[in-house]
């Protein structure tokens, strides 16, 4: 709110009706354009990581899951769950969809064996498309594998090779391939929990996507 208050220009903030426990303490930063990287040591405990340039912890993680909003919280319950099975995955608490991180993305999506985005939204227009969008501009040849085969979207995955960046193998980079956790159909009532499970954006539904793809 403090960043909103101070910046110009349009701002929108969404904010969440569940009771969430508290991540952060009061005089944590959120700089517009910024994420949050949250790691497991080997104890299975979690670390935010501060300098998320100099990383030392999980160098290689089996994945990198990009979540946002009250999915933040799924994300980190399943990040412990895998730890405890002996999986680990970077957790990026994806606060701020535009700008987004792109830096902080490209970095973290390296050597994974796959990206993951969660998002309590539409599978359009929202933090996948925009976690797509960071890593196709940035020169990447990027395989998009959804949950669920809608209108628009192929069972099989689809490298992306239209932009005109990407002529010539010199400028192709391979980035994992990337799933999209999010909500694909007309929402309907429930208490929070059970229409995150419907969505398949739980914290189980993230942790059945994970072991999926490492027992590939």
């Amino acid at each position: 709110v403090e960043e909103m208050i101070t910046h110009r220009g349009m701002v929108y903030m969404r904010t969440a009706r569940p009771a969430t426990a508290v991540i952060y303490d009061n005089d944590e930063e959120f700089k517009i354009g910024g994420s949050k990287v949250h790691r497991v040591q080997g104890t299975g405990d979690r670390v935010q990581e501060k300098n998320q340039k100099n990383s030392t912890l999980n160098p290689n993680p089996h994945a990198l899951i990009i979540a946002t909003g009250v999915c933040v919280h799924e994300a980190l319950a399943a990040q412990k769950t895998l730890a405890g099975d002996g999986i680990t995955a970077t957790v990026i608490d994806c606060y701020s969809i535009k700008p987004i991180d792109q830096e902080t993305i490209l970095k973290e999506s390296r050597g994974v064996s796959a990206v993951i985005t969660v998002e309590d939204h539409w599978s359009e227009g929202g933090l996948g498309d925009a976690v797509l969008d960071a890593l196709f501009s940035a020169g990447n040849s990027i395989s998009v594998i959804p949950a669920k085969a809608g209108i628009h979207e192929s069972k099989s995955p689809q490298t992306l090779m239209m932009d005109p960046r990407l002529r010539g193998d010199d400028k192709i980079k391979r980035v994992p391939p990337i799933y999209k956790l999010a909500v694909r159909e007309m929402p309907r009532s429930g208490k929070p929990q059970e229409l995150m499970d419907w969505a398949g954006i739980s914290t189980s539904a993230i942790i059945k996507k994970v072991k999926e793809i490492i027992a590939q």
